[in-house]
């Protein structure tokens, strides 16, 4: 009878945790809705967290729909009343509408009555040219508070974490229709972790996955300050680069009894082949692509998938013909862990394009020249009299068969407009549509180029050199070529006739804006649309390539830049 009695307490128990998370859901959609469409929240001034904090209890206890329904229509009536407004359709502007997902509005468990009441808003939704919680400029800023004084477990800011995250993404974010998973399903998922989790690491463990659930490479920004204890304290004592699903050993810097070498080819990690043991961990890392995501992994800050909570991995190397099973040793974490990682992440940063090259242009090879891109962008904000810029890019004439843009880093597109082009005998041309957050209506974005692209246009120099370069021109990218550097290859993809090589790029192309979270964590996200001009979207599939071209084993052993040599080759061809 006993065992019977606690069975069907927990059932009950079950039950109203359920009913709980549904009106979790559908209080945090709502407040959403009322925050980016109710003009009196809209146009400022109103402190919309408070008003989520102190109506979360009301609505969470709620014993059935009649009752949820009767509060939310409680809390819009708090508002003031919505005038009616003139909403105008400005026909050259006609929204992007993929993101937009109302139709919930006029769907169970809201009633008539409330399902009228926001229909009501929607059609008569804020209309002013600033709108608090949507940004204006580019890299812009929303500046909400971030409640950097919460204890844990404070589950009512922790909720205003995630309704706050998942509206931004609902109604600001211009790639939703791009997320992997049915972002309605996201919030469900995150409902109970973030509302139970009762320690700082519990809920930087579901804040983490829920961003990197959106799937963009600009939100590996967001940063948690309880790393340890959420990935792991045990390293490996190597560095390594991936190819394809293999991991390849690069450097051994603090690893003196597991007999792991350089050039090692790793393809099973405790019994699951490269792309499992990555697959398991990519709700860890936001990134718009798995290319993307295995490029973060190998930072030695993260040393993913080895790091972990265990001191021993299993694993399978491929070592000159030889299939070898090691059982080895991770390293915790300590002061001299943390010294001997130094040259690896410098190494790092340098080969991922963090950090510049040692070159702004050199001989590649005979008549042929190579640009550096985040060199060249460097050297372009540092020198006022742009004279340096022009003694370079003077160079590039002096090669004739060939240039080399390397956008396997970062790079400014001002460079390229004002620069490079002019340089090469050639003017921008019309190489991407772009997309903003419709501030009028939210959830929508416009084509905010229509109007002034041939204005934009008409302003850049006439070329230096009249006469275009006519040399082959070939571009390197991979998965470091992120953002700008992906912009800037769109710019010369229709500039002029180039070659790309390489391999899927980050997937995160133009600006990004900042967002704010309780407990003071902040992170960015792609802020506009970028599209070829035929539509194509460069977001997480990355910019068009002609040639695909991967790095080999032996290639990476021996520290050759293969892509490099396959420019190279294919310029002389």
């Amino acid at each position: 009878m006993k065992k019977i009695l606690f069975v069907l307490l927990l059932v009950l128990a079950n039950m109203q945790l359920k009913a709980q998370s549904d009106n979790l859901y559908y209080y945090i959609k709502i407040w959403g809705f009322l925050k980016y469409y109710h003009p009196s929240i809209a146009r400022g001034g109103f402190d919309v967290d408070s008003f989520f904090v102190k109506r979360l209890p009301g609505a969470a206890a709620t014993k059935d729909n009649a009752a949820f329904n009767k509060e939310m229509k409680e809390m819009i009536t708090s508002l003031g009343t919505v005038p009616p407004g003139n909403i105008k359709q400005d026909m050259l502007f006609k929204p992007f509408t993929r993101n937009l997902d109302n139709g919930w509005l006029q769907k169970a468990p809201l009633d008539k009555e409330l399902q009228q009441s926001l229909r009501y808003i929607e059609e008569n939704r804020f209309q002013g040219s600033q709108h608090r919680y949507i940004f204006s400029d580019y890299g812009g800023d929303t500046d909400e508070p971030i409640f950097s004084n919460i204890s844990y477990p404070m589950p009512n800011y922790q909720l205003l974490a995630l309704a706050r995250f998942w509206n931004i993404i609902q109604y600001v974010f211009p790639y939703k229709y791009l997320i992997s998973q049915n972002w309605d399903d996201v919030l469900r998922k995150r409902i109970p972790g973030i509302r139970d989790a009762a320690t700082q690491v519990d809920y930087e463990k579901e804040l983490i996955q829920l961003i990197a659930a959106v799937d963009d490479s600009h939100a590996s920004n967001f940063q948690i300050k309880r790393g340890i204890p959420v990935f792991g304290e045990y390293f490996p004592g190597f560095a390594y680069r991936f190819i394809k699903d293999s991991i390849v050993v690069t450097s051994v810097f603090a690893d003196s009894v597991n007999d792991i070498r350089k050039g090692d080819v790793i393809v099973q990690i405790n019994n699951m082949s490269v792309a499992a043991a990555c697959k398991q961990k990519e709700g860890f890392m936001p990134a718009s692509n798995m290319a993307r995501k295995k490029l973060l992994y190998s930072n030695p800050l993260y040393s993913l998938p080895f790091r972990g909570k265990d001191s021993i991995c299993e694993i399978k190397i491929w070592r000159k013909g030889t299939v070898l099973k090691k059982r080895i040793a991770l390293i915790k974490i300590n002061q001299s862990f943390r010294e001997k990682v130094k040259p690896a992440l410098e190494q790092y940063y340098k080969e991922t394009g963090s950090a510049p090259s040692d070159y702004v242009f050199k001989s590649a090879a005979k008549g042929i020249g190579m640009i550096a891109a985040m060199s060249i962008s460097k050297l372009y904000e540092a020198d006022n009299t742009e004279t340096k810029v022009d003694s370079v890019l003077k160079m590039v004439r002096e090669h004739e068969q060939g240039l080399i843009i390397d956008l396997r880093q970062y790079c400014l597109q001002n460079v390229i407009f004002n620069k490079v082009l002019p340089a090469l005998g050639y003017k921008p041309k019309w190489f991407a549509d772009y997309y903003s957050p419709n501030i009028k209506y939210p959830g929508t974005l416009i084509n905010t180029h229509v109007k002034n692209r041939m204005a934009t246009f008409s302003r850049l120099a006439d070329p230096t050199n009249k006469e275009p370069y006519k040399g082959k021109i070939v571009l390197l990218v991979n998965e470091k070529s992120q953002s700008q550097s992906e912009w800037v290859t769109m710019i010369l993809q229709a500039a002029m006739k180039v070659t790309v090589m390489g391999s899927q790029t980050a997937g995160a192309d133009g600006d990004i804006f900042h967002f704010q979270l309780p407990g003071d964590y902040q992170g960015t996200l792609t802020g506009r649309r970028v599209s070829y001009p035929d539509g194509t979207e460069s977001q997480r599939s990355g910019v068009k390539i002609d040639i695909i071209q991967y790095p080999t084993t032996a290639g990476l052993t021996a520290g050759r830049d293969e892509l490099m040599e396959k420019a190279i080759e294919f310029i002389k061809k």
